[in-house]
């Protein structure tokens, strides 16, 4: 395996997942099965109507009030139990959380220590690497899921819009028994639908980005701190920046990390 890609394989393991909640992972399955559970037993209820409940207030219970009570759950249970027992995790291990402008320094900290002991800090070495690195950001670019997948719902949103406002004006135009109230509870309905999909669209990518990241993303930052890490070689004012962005990390946590990502 070439540098560049050694290099990426390591910064890839500098993830908060890796890090931290791997060490931590009983907590994640019951963050997760605390999850899970509302969302089950919504889905039973929901489909074979066991809780009578469900029966007598089956649409407006199912289509709003569920949906809430499900994502203030999501919330509650990312907010106030898996991120403050991550970060006090991180702390325990790092001396620092991955919330402070600390762990920014420690990851840089960690790509120099790993590409000094490669043998790679020096001027032309580093010019190669970055030049590498950017091929592989193009080729990454160009086949990205997210970003065609982003592409093709707005273009579904753009386009489902007038096709559910006609919807909505042939119900209201044709239905000849509608009320008031029962406009006022369809249109609560809809409202509440919308929120739930822009909630659960915000929290897959809180923990995309959180968690996982693309790797697009990873080699876009790997390229970043190896081109801050390049011109501090060659420029006193960045130099001095560097020296005081690793001097804030001890040296032994930067081994640890590595030796416990390699």
């Amino acid at each position: 395996m070439n540098f560049e890609n050694r290099l990426f394989t390591f910064y890839s393991k500098l993830s908060i997942w890796n890090l931290v909640l791997k060490e931590m992972i009983g907590q994640v399955i019951i963050s997760a099965v605390l999850i899970l559970i509302p969302l089950i037993y919504y889905l039973i209820n929901y489909f074979f109507r066991y809780n009578p409940f469900f029966s007598e207030y089956g649409n407006l219970f199912s289509s709003t009030i569920i949906p809430f009570i499900f994502e203030t759950n999501l919330l509650i249970i990312l907010k106030y139990y898996l991120d403050p027992r991550s970060k006090t995790r991180c702390t325990s291990l790092y001396n620092m959380s991955y919330k402070d402008k600390q762990w920014e320094d420690l990851i840089c900290a960690s790509v120099k220590k790993f590409i000094i002991d490669n043998h790679y800090y020096h001027q032309n070495a580093m010019k190669y690497l970055i030049r590498k690195l950017r091929v592989q950001k193009y080729t990454l670019s160009k086949n990205n899921f997210l970003k065609l997948l982003s592409s093709f719902g707005g273009s579904f949103l753009i386009l489902f819009i007038p096709i559910w406002s006609s919807f909505n004006n042939w119900i209201f135009n044709n239905s000849r028994d509608s009320s008031v109230e029962e406009a006022i509870g369809y249109i609560v309905q809809i409202s509440s639908f919308i929120v739930l999909i822009l909630i659960i669209i915000w929290t897959i990518r809180y923990f995309i980005k959180m968690i996982i990241n693309t790797k697009l993303d990873r080699i876009t930052h790997l390229i970043l701190i190896t081109e801050f890490i390049h011109l501090a070689m060659i420029d006193e004012d960045l130099a001095k920046i560097e020296k005081e962005k690793v001097n804030r990390v001890e040296s032994k946590i930067i081994n640890q990390i590595i030796s416990k990502v390699i």
